[in-house]
């Protein structure tokens, strides 16, 4: 059983993302998504 919402997860990192000064967290948050969308096409967010 799932103790978050995968959707909402997404939502904060883009959140993140866009708030983002460092350059060097925004690379890495960026790669997170991108994991992240190919899971949600593997799995539609499970």
């Amino acid at each position: 059983m799932l103790l978050f919402s995968p959707k909402l997860l997404v939502m904060s990192i883009e959140r993140m993302i866009k708030t983002e000064k460092n350059p060097e967290k925004k690379k890495k948050l960026l790669k997170l998504k991108e994991e992240l969308d190919k899971l949600k096409v593997w799995g539609n967010y499970l």
